[in-house]
């Protein structure tokens, strides 16, 4: 545990390092830091900086404030159809989805398996998804006042990276977590949930003044699937941790066993009584070390972070005047992460720790133009198609990309080769092939991760360094999409010799020479003939068995034919020559359908008797 413990407070650096790829970067000289570690002084500052920032966003905000009720609106609304139901949010485009999609807060909440997520059960949304699942025809105009007014002042958020942009004075702003700024608790509700520019001064304020006091003290809690990790810190140092495991997930269907119970199914197999006991002790486990244990250190915390799946809450704020609650959902200081934790380990709450005290103070990103009107009502008619044709939008770059860098990350993202050797070939004074998009992705990056294989080759030709680290600190051969793209990285190796990167450290294997690549040319042709030709044999082995198949039924129906007639000749009625159905009548050496036929037959043979002694005479 020891080792554990230096390894995760020795990667915090790395950590920090890594979340500062998630917030936008200054277009000058952005000061990048961490909360935790700002003095009382610098949170004093910043929080008078904040206070003067009040004044000119509500300036802003009531001078625009038709616009801004339209922004609301459609932010609110969003286009029909582009949703997703596990967070509960809309979206205006089918890009903002999908980026949506691709972020850790949609994972972790669909790794939490939390199906249909409520606007309750999201209070940092609770304001933007209001509206939107309350709004009928009976909306009434006071009901529309009062959204605007809430409206009215909100912060600036980017979803990709969670953080809000404070303003901290006329050309600068901050961006930082919200979850460090938020004024509601764990369970609050929708009124005052809507973080604005004052809510955030009167934030940091306090947390200046519990800077005051000494370090500032947090708690990263996170629960979720028979795994629990949780950690205390005093500024970035770690004071206290400790982690849960136990076997609660059924491993091959998938699913905790609390889900299956409560589904109204309940087995009784081994499998599933240990999952139940193993839920207890989890549950017991975690209230003891959050109840008892540290009882006293989670009571002197400034901040508390919680990440919990939704069956699971009840371990951390459920309890009795017997056996009270760990926690208090309605505590100021008790906050939901704002992304999501897949896997309760002390690295990741480390990670997480780090992430939230990541602060970046740059130039306020422009902002965006208000959507035309707001989506239909219910009942209203729907659009013509027209109004949602996919309209095209530039990639999310850092602020200081030029125009020619932004045309290069979207034609790379989208996997484009002509449109990345077009904007090459132009050859611009302005172009960054090191431009970085708001997640850190570099151009190289995008194109490797589209499949991009000419395109990969034409930058890498260009000038564009392959060691290159994302935001994950990967290098782009790592996330190339197929074989193909990884060959256009060997055959870059080959072609611009050794000297030219360190093709090592980019994780490049030997590279593919002219002789090398027309061997394996001659090698894959060569192996596609041989598919073709056992494909060929093989189709002739199945012709031939299907004519072997063929030939024996015909043959079986023959023999089955001449046994049916012989059988019917043998079991005729003498008589009448019917086929005999259950036991026969017998007479002599003949056997017969009826005793009728029996009568018949033997009056028949009497008479040819009889007829043949007269010719005898």
């Amino acid at each position: 545990m020891t080792t554990l413990l230096a390894r995760a407070e020795g990667g915090i650096v790395a950590v920090q390092k890594r979340a500062m790829a998630w917030i936008p970067q200054a277009a000058e000289d952005g000061t990048v830091g961490s909360l935790w570690e700002l003095s009382y002084e610098a949170l004093e500052q910043l929080a008078s900086l904040a206070s003067v920032g009040v004044e000119s966003v509500e300036e802003t905000s009531s001078s625009s404030l038709s616009s801004s009720s339209s922004t609301a609106a459609a932010r609110m609304g969003g286009t029909r159809g582009l949703t997703c139901i596990a967070c509960g949010l809309k979206f205006e485009s089918r890009e903002e989805q999908t980026t949506h999609f691709a972020s850790e807060e949609h994972r972790g909440r669909r790794a939490n398996k939390v199906p249909g997520a409520r606007e309750q059960d999201l209070p940092e949304r609770a304001a933007e998804a209001a509206s939107s699942s309350s709004s009928s025809e009976n909306s009434s105009s006071s009901e529309e006042e009062e959204e605007e007014e809430e409206y009215r002042g909100t912060l600036r958020r980017d979803q990709r990276s969670s953080t809000v942009e404070v303003s901290i004075g006329a050309a600068l702003s901050m961006s930082v977590s919200p979850a460090v700024l938020r004024a509601t608790a764990f369970w609050g509700g929708r009124s005052g949930s809507a973080l604005t520019q004052a809510v955030a001064a009167s934030r940091v304020r306090a947390l200046a003044t519990a800077r005051g006091r000494g370090p500032l003290r947090a708690a990263v809690v996170a629960l979720r699937s028979g795994r629990f990790a949780a950690a205390l810190f005093e500024g970035r140092r770690m004071t206290h941790h400790r982690t849960f495991s136990r076997y609660t997930t059924r491993r091959g269907q998938g699913g905790a066993q609390a889900v299956v119970d409560g589904s109204g199914k309940a087995p009784k197999s081994i499998g599933s009584q240990l999952r139940r006991h193993g839920e207890r002790a989890l549950s017991d486990e975690v209230r003891s070390l959050l109840g008892v244990a540290w009882r006293e250190a989670l009571a002197s915390c400034d901040l508390v972070f919680v990440a919990a799946a939704r069956l699971l809450r009840p371990v951390l704020f459920a309890g009795t005047d017997n056996d009270p609650a760990p926690l208090d959902a309605r505590d100021l200081r008790v906050q939901r992460l704002p992304f999501g934790i897949s896997k309760p380990t002390l690295e990741a709450v480390a990670a997480a720790h780090a992430r939230l005290g990541a602060v970046l103070v740059h130039a306020p990103a422009p902002r965006q133009q208000d959507p035309p009107a707001s989506p239909p009502s219910r009942g209203a008619t729907t659009p013509p198609p027209a109004q949602h044709q996919k309209q095209p939008q530039e990639i999310a770059a850092f602020p200081e990309a030029s125009d020619a860098s932004r045309r290069l990350l979207e034609a790379c993202e989208r996997g484009h080769a002509d449109a990345v050797e077009a904007v090459l070939a132009s050859a611009p004074e302005d172009l960054d092939l090191d431009a970085r998009d708001l997640v850190g992705r570099r151009p190289l990056h995008l194109a490797a991760a589209a499949g991009a294989a000419r395109a990969v080759l034409a930058l890498l030709v260009a000038g564009a360094d392959p060691t290159a680290l994302d935001e994950r600190e990967r290098p782009p051969y790592y996330v190339s999409a197929d074989k193909k793209t990884r060959d256009a990285f060997r055959t870059a190796r080959a072609d611009l010799g050794e000297e030219a990167h360190d093709w090592a450290a980019a994780a490049v294997p030997e590279g593919l020479d002219a002789a090398t690549r027309a061997a394996k040319k001659a090698k894959d042709q060569e192996k596609k003939r041989r598919q073709r030709d056992r494909h060929r044999q093989a189709k002739q082995r199945a012709a031939e068995q299907a004519t072997l198949r063929a030939d024996a039924e015909a043959a079986r129906i023959a023999a089955k034919a001449a046994r049916d007639l012989l059988d019917a000749k043998l079991n005729a009625c003498a008589m009448c020559s019917a086929p005999i159905r259950g036991a026969p009548f017998t007479r002599l050496d003949f056997q017969y359908c009826s005793s009728a036929c029996a009568q018949a037959h033997r009056r028949a043979q009497c008479a040819a008797a009889a007829e043949k002694r007269m010719r005898d005479l």
